[in-house]
Parts: structure tokens; C-alpha cells; sequence
């Protein structure tokens, strides 16, 4: 019987004919044996004894003192703030300031105390931790260091 051409072209027919093509294709290979191999272990590697280094005399600890800056000038105070336009600058006292007496901001300018306020009020004598507004001449900036000098 032969074979139509448009029945070539046909689902059925093309479906036995991957089956066949696939069928040929495969071939069976025998299977490759894996054999493991020896892992060889790395020599062991003698440790060097450590030596111990001779350590140097200790120096007997002296106790800190708060260092003090060039020619015995002492920190007093910090500048937290300044108003430029009425020439105040906001300290906050670390030790005991009084009025008259003579600072130094760090950069150079220095002055006497003229005027010292403490919550809006003028007081002669400052104490550590206040916040104290202090007549300026010069611009000072937030963050420099006041000396007594």
C-alpha cells in the first residue's frame, strides 16, 4: 500500500515517526564505573615551640593631672553659644569665675569680665556648671575653649 503524500503531514503519522527517530537514537553506553580515589593527607607541620619575649620594667603609674595649657593658663569655661547682635556669648562655667577678672577665648581675644548674667540677672560670682551670658568685644565661635589668664 502506498503511502499518500498529505497523510505524511498528518499528527498521528509524524508521532510515530519521532518515536521511531528517538528509538534509533538512543543508544545504551554502559556506565562508567566511579572508583574513589585516595585523598592523600598533607604531612603534619611541627609547631615551633613560642618564645617568650623579655618584657620591659614597668614604670610606676603617676596620677593624671588636668594638664594646663602654655604660660599656667587653666580652662574656665566653654563657649555653648553666641548672639552677634548684642555681643553675648553663652558660657558653661567649669570652674569659679568672678567679675573683673581677665579670660582669654581661645584664638587670641582676650577681655575682662565687664558684665555676667545668670538666669537674666547680674551676679559677681559664677559656679561650675552654671550657663552664664558674658559680655563679649570680639566674635567668639560655639565650641572654643576660655582660659584664665
Amino acid at each position: 500500500m502506498p503511502i499518500d503524500p498529505n497523510d505524511l503531514k498528518s499528527p498521528a503519522f509524524m508521532r510515530k515517526r519521532r518515536r521511531k527517530t528517538a528509538a534509533r537514537k538512543k543508544v545504551l553506553k554502559p556506565k562508567k564505573k566511579v572508583v574513589a580515589k585516595p585523598v592523600k593527607k598533607a604531612p603534619k607541620k611541627i609547631a615551633a615551640k613560642p618564645v617568650k619575649k623579655k618584657s620591659a620594667p614597668k614604670k610606676a603609674l603617676k596620677a593624671e593631672r588636668p594638664k594646663k595649657e602654655e604660660n599656667h593658663k587653666e580652662i574656665v569655661a566653654e563657649v555653648t553659644a553666641f548672639f552677634d547682635k548684642i555681643k553675648v556669648a553663652i558660657l558653661k562655667v567649669e570652674k569659679p569665675l568672678k567679675l573683673g577678672q581677665k579670660l582669654q577665648f581661645e584664638g587670641g581675644a582676650e577681655q575682662l569680665i565687664s558684665s555676667m548674667q545668670f538666669n537674666h540677672e547680674q551676679i559677681k560670682v559664677a559656679k561650675p556648671g552654671q550657663e552664664i551670658g558674658v559680655k563679649v568685644a570680639a566674635h567668639v565661635q560655639v565650641g572654643q575653649k576660655v582660659y584664665r589668664v
